[in-house]
């Protein structure tokens, strides 16, 4: 390595350029998404290029020829890619990522049933990108997709991961915004190295003596599917794993990850998202060829070994079982489940929030840190009734606008006590089932106010899918029922950051549809247009 390439190396990615390539990833997919041609190029390098694994008809290199990209065209604005999870690493001046995403669509409102609006999965698949740092911008140098089930995607099962851990360097009292960003990007590399068979990567995911506590079973059977501890148990775990049938064909994803901790341990409650894809799609005629497969919650303690974020102890459960339905209605307080061997394991005060009272000008690490775990908190004490909870996600006079008044679900509500309201009979119908996330954050502001816009997908678990032979299985199923958009205003309030104005609209409903062909970027004022 040069000397230069050495200096590189050592100053390493900050908070900063993580959350820059974030936006930059989100960026691409909005503007994709509806038509922004322009936003579409301003992506890329002068010289970058788009590619398809499997087509290479499908290559575009230069400013003429990305603005051919299919998007907007072919979708007419009921198509959307969503970013589930990323992977970064870099040198600060280059990088490298790796990103799984998933493509759905809207088919509308349905000819009576009002606003009520159904989405589902088109296909899978990972972006791998190689970015580059111009004039201070991260931009793509080369993107490329790879969709699940390509033989392409199976040329990769059995590599070893080589975006390496991030480096937390020196650890402070607190736990800072690379801290949340190193572990965000450990749940992600224990769904690749799972999914791909890179064994020692999985169990290189756990301390020493880490522990995976999962249930998948019904009630009334035995709860326990796994209880591994250390890493050759792990390892003969993720071995385990690739011989079910299933080889390349299934991805693991954690989203809406809350993260709560110091600068050396910490809690995450975060969701599972899998989805399974049946390989290439067998007529012109049929509408997708993958699907939700699974969704549940994870609970984990996290520690810090050297620089990197680990995981002591994680816990999974489906969303039907009764460990996860035990948390309706219970304040968020990220406890892990019950441990099959020691009981139960954390009863440890919680964590104190660490919060900044310095306003500045634009948005610090901390700001964007902030309103991702806002955006999180808010899905999981929504999802799990935490009325409390999902009231104080919002300013004293905040407000949720969740579409034309028709039911008590619908309309605006003004208010914390409204929104109390809100969630108690969101969780009378959802039953602790519905799970609702924000994706594609695109974030800006300042010190005291700002603004978003973000994908939302909304999944609903049940009992006991039915196999092929008609008999029902042990495998709780999911399916994706709905996608849409969330615009949001937020301001600080003694130092947190908080909805004053949240707006959802269901995808394929008129407020959505028409910003087809706007500039999702003001390039005036440099914000986002919501």
């Amino acid at each position: 390595m040069s000397h230069i390439g050495e200096v590189r190396r050592a100053l390493g990615m900050t908070a900063r350029d993580f959350e820059e390539i974030k936006q930059l990833h989100a960026r691409y997919s909005h503007t994709v998404d509806f038509g922004d041609l322009d936003g579409v190029v301003a992506c890329f390098a002068p010289d970058g290029c788009f590619e398809v694994a499997a087509d290479p008809s499908a290559t575009r290199v230069g400013e003429r020829e990305l603005r051919r990209s299919t998007g907007a065209r072919d979708s007419k604005g009921h198509g959307r890619h969503t970013i589930l999870s990323s992977m970064i690493d870099g040198d600060g001046f280059t990088a490298q990522s790796l990103s799984s995403v998933i493509m759905t669509r809207d088919f509308g409102p349905p000819v009576g049933r009002a606003q009520a609006t159904h989405s589902t999965v088109l296909s899978s698949g990972l972006y791998t990108d190689d970015l580059v740092k111009v004039e201070g911008r991260w931009l793509y140098a080369r993107r490329r997709f790879t969709a699940d089930g390509s033989l392409q995607m199976l040329e990769l099962l059995g590599s070893p991961l080589d975006i390496a851990h991030v480096d937390t360097r020196e650890s402070g009292p607190s736990m800072s915004a690379l801290d949340h960003e190193a572990i965000r990007q450990l749940l992600a590399r224990y769904g690749y190295t799972l999914d791909f068979e890179d064994y020692d990567g999985f169990a290189d995911c756990f301390t020493s003596d880490g522990s995976l506590h999962e249930a998948i079973r019904q009630e009334g059977r035995p709860g326990i599917q796994l209880d591994a501890r250390g890493r050759e148990e792990l390892r003969q775990y993720a071995i385990s794993v690739s011989e079910v049938g299933f080889r390349g064909h299934v991805r693991h994803n954690a989203i809406s990850a809350v993260i709560e901790g110091d600068g050396q341990r910490g809690r995450v409650s975060s969701y599972a998202f899998v989805t399974m894809d049946y390989g290439p799609r067998v007529q012109p005629r049929q509408r997708s060829n993958a699907a939700v497969r699974t969704t549940g919650i994870f609970r984990d303690e996290v520690v810090k070994v050297d620089g990197r974020w680990l995981f002591a102890t994680r816990t999974f459960r489906k969303d039907t079982l009764p460990d996860a339905q035990r948390l309706v209605g219970m304040p968020l307080d990220l406890r892990l489940f019950v441990d099959s061997r020691d009981g139960p394991t954390d009863a440890r005060a919680p964590f104190v929030r660490q919060t900044s009272g310095i306003v500045q000008s634009g948005l610090s690490d901390h700001d964007f840190e902030e309103i991702r775990q806002l955006f999180a908190r808010y899905s999981q004490t929504l999802d799990l009734g935490d009325v409390e909870g999902f009231a104080s996600c919002f300013a004293e006079d905040g407000s949720l606008d969740s579409g034309s008044p028709e039911d008590d679900l619908t309309g605006v509500h003004r208010g914390r006590e409204e929104l109390r309201r809100y969630v108690s009979v969101a969780t009378e119908y959802s039953a602790g089932r519905v799970r609702r996330s924000a994706l594609n954050l695109l974030i800006d502001g300042d010190g005291s106010v700002a603004r978003s816009i973000s994908y939302a997908i909304v999944t609903h678990a049940y009992d006991d899918a039915a196999n092929d032979y008609g008999q029902p299985s042990e495998v709780t199923h999911s399916v994706l029922a709905t996608t849409g958009m969330f615009f949001d205003e937020l301001v600080k309030v003694d130092g947190r950051w908080l909805f004053l104005r949240r707006v959802f609209r269901q995808d394929g409903l008129p407020e959505v549809l028409e910003r087809l062909g706007r500039p999702v970027h003001d390039h005036a004022t440099g914000g986002v247009l919501v």
